[in-house]
């Protein structure tokens, strides 16, 4: 009896999610937004050249509306006839892969200069000196 090597189980559950036309979809998705977008997005359904795809929020439909023309082309270029893209504000069903890499810590942030550090010092109201020195602090670059 041949001994056979176990095949990866990535490349298992891409035979297997090619097999599915969702996941053909996802698929070039994934390839025409690259894998940071496609990380806080999901193809879902293609009607009539008209795509579907879930966004986590308005802010994220909006930024990828303006990029509607260049993801079509892509989308097209790869085999998927589209013509429309339709963003819709939603829980994603894919959680992020093992593989895809998480955000680096932030920054420490940077010292206020002294002049700024007096100013916000001044304003009587505590909670909004606490504001505005995150704001200042987020500004400010190291």
């Amino acid at each position: 009896m041949a001994s056979r090597r176990p095949a990866l189980l990535g490349s298992l559950l891409e035979r297997v999610e090619e097999a599915h036309p969702s996941g053909r979809l996802r698929r070039i998705w994934r390839e025409a937004v690259g894998p940071r977008v496609a990380a806080r997005s999901e193809a879902r359904t293609l009607v009539d050249e008209q795509l579907t795809v879930v966004v986590p929020s308005s802010a994220w439909a909006q930024e990828l509306s303006s990029l509607s023309a260049r993801i079509i082309a892509r989308l097209v270029r790869q085999g998927l006839p589209v013509r429309k893209l339709w963003f819709r504000v939603g829980q994603l069903t894919e959680a992020p892969t093992p593989f895809s890499r998480p955000l680096p810590p932030p920054k420490p942030p940077a010292p206020l200069p002294p002049e700024l550090t007096a100013r916000l010092e001044r304003i009587d109201d505590p909670e909004l000196a606490k504001h505005m020195r995150e704001v200042a602090t987020r500004w400010i670059k190291s």
